[in-house]
C-alpha cells in the first residue's frame, strides 16, 4: 500500500513539472557566429517567466537573495537596467531567440553552470517591476 501511494505521488509530482517545462530551441549570435541549443526550459511558479531546467528552486532562491543585496543599479547612457543587474550577480546577459510554439526574442541571464533566467525575472525579484 505504502509503495502504491509513493508511485502515485511521484507520477502527480513528475508529471505537473513537466507541464510547465518544455523542450525549446535557442539562437543566438556571437561574433557573427549563429550558435543553436535545445535546452529544456520551464516557467516561474507565475507562468511568467522563464527559465532553464537547471535553475530549480535553489538555483532560485539563490538569485533572490543575491539580487535582495543590491541596493542601486549604476545609471549609465549604455546598457539595460536588466543586463548591468545580471553582470552585478555573476551572470552574463544574452539575446536569443527562443522557439517553443514559434520564435520569440528573449533576454537572458546566463550563469556559470549554464543555467539561466530571463533578465525580467531578475528585475521583478528586485522589484523594479
Amino acid at each position: 500500500m505504502n509503495y502504491l501511494v509513493i508511485l502515485i505521488s511521484l507520477i502527480i509530482t513528475s508529471t505537473a513539472f513537466s507541464s510547465t517545462c518544455k523542450q525549446g530551441n535557442l539562437r543566438w549570435l556571437t561574433d557573427a557566429k549563429l550558435h543553436q541549443s535545445v535546452e529544456n526550459i520551464c516557467l516561474t511558479k507565475s507562468k511568467k517567466f522563464i527559465i532553464s531546467k537547471k535553475c530549480g528552486k535553489d538555483c532560485q532562491n539563490q538569485i533572490k537573495k543575491k539580487v535582495s543585496k543590491v541596493k542601486a543599479i549604476p545609471h549609465g547612457t549604455i546598457g539595460s537596467p536588466g543586463f548591468k543587474l545580471c553582470r552585478i550577480i555573476g551572470g552574463n546577459g544574452r539575446l536569443v531567440q527562443l522557439n517553443r510554439n514559434g520564435w520569440s526574442n528573449k533576454s537572458l541571464c546566463y550563469f556559470k553552470d549554464e543555467s539561466f533566467v530571463e533578465i525580467s525575472y531578475l528585475l521583478k525579484e528586485q522589484g523594479r517591476i
